[in-house]
């Protein structure tokens, strides 16, 4: 029985240690978790079992089927690669491949998968180019040209205009798309000003875009032509003072690139200067005004021809726009 036990114990240790001899090769790098890119140097590194030590050879690698070393002994454990170059001197397209290692004596079939591409991740704004000034509102068609790269690793991308996405994902390779000028994603709008457009990608940002120019263009209605109704607050003790909102008359000086003056004009006259406010800026909550005694009375009597004037810094009309104002029997502070 004793002789048995021994027989079976020494049958079992020269299996294992036939099995700790195998020949087996293992690729730790590259491990397909990045992409190659041609002509740069990939070193591919291995490690090997104690067989190879004993029993020295040579291996080939291979890149999908393809040999890309000459022999290299199995115990250096490292091939540095001219990425894409196969052996016989030309180069695979770019691809997906996989790496594999053979030996007279191993075959390593489960090597990593890889993608190589010709080019890294490039994407450059072609259009509109810095300087563009473009109309908020109208249509405008944003166009790019990509490396390669893109054709191997689909993906998407999202614009940018300043810090707000501009667009949905859009595939890399429509190299297009047509913006609603000033619209951010979200629905809201951009006021008039210079913004950079920029796009990013998974693998690319195109940082440093071109900078825009979002002008607003001036309106017309005709003065005939109630806007809206506009309240006056009277001011206690000043029969013909009042306050107004300027915020109720249609008007965003953020709309506007450079300080801004609003009057209130009926047949050409001004019958009321309400301030000169900063471009970009909010306009405040209330302001003074003080009417002719005529002018109150025209509006009393809802007689029509009461504008409103945008000027800009020269005194040029930037817009206008008619309002029906109305005095409201309460009084304001």
């Amino acid at each position: 029985m004793k002789r048995t036990i021994f027989f079976l114990a020494v049958l079992l240790l020269k299996a294992l240690a036939s099995w700790a001899d195998a020949p087996l090769i293992t690729i730790v790098s590259p491990n397909g978790h990045y992409p190659l890119f041609k002509n740069e140097t990939e070193v591919i590194h291995w490690t090997h079992s104690g067989f190879f030590d004993a029993h020295p050879q040579n291996c080939e690698i291979y890149c999908g089927g393809h040999v890309i070393s000459s022999p290299v002994p199995v115990t250096g454990d490292s091939f540095a690669w001219t990425v894409g170059r196969k052996a016989d001197g030309n180069y695979l397209p770019q691809g997906i491949y996989k790496i594999t290692i053979e030996s007279p004596d191993f075959d390593a079939l489960n090597g990593p998968t890889v993608i190589i591409s010709d080019e890294r991740p490039l994407i450059t704004i072609t259009a509109p180019v810095t300087g563009t000034t473009l109309t908020r509102g109208s249509s405008y068609t944003i166009r790019w040209t990509h490396s390669s790269y893109f054709q191997v690793v689909p993906q998407t991308c999202r614009i940018f205009c300043a810090d707000s996405f501009i667009s949905p994902p859009v595939p890399v390779l429509d190299r297009e798309y047509t913006w609603t000028v000033g619209k951010k994603d979200d629905g809201s709008y951009f006021a008039a000003g210079t913004y950079p457009i920029t796009l990013e990608s998974d693998d690319y940002d195109a940082l440093g875009g071109p900078n825009i120019t979002i002008k607003v263009l001036a309106f017309k209605i005709p003065g005939k032509r109630f806007f809206r109704k506009i309240p006056l607050h009277k001011i206690p003790d000043c029969p013909m003072c009042f306050r107004l909102d300027p915020n109720e008359l249609g008007v965003d000086s953020r709309d506007f690139m450079e300080p801004v003056t609003i009057l209130i004009v009926r047949n050409g006259r001004t019958v009321a200067k309400l301030g000169r406010f900063g471009a970009g800026l909010a306009l405040p909550g209330s302001v003074k005004i003080t009417l002719e005694r005529q002018h109150v009375g025209l509006i009393r009597n809802r007689q029509p021809g009461f504008e409103v004037h945008i000027l800009s810094a020269k005194g040029k009309i930037l817009q206008q726009h008619a309002v029906q104002l109305e005095i409201i029997n309460g009084t304001a502070r």
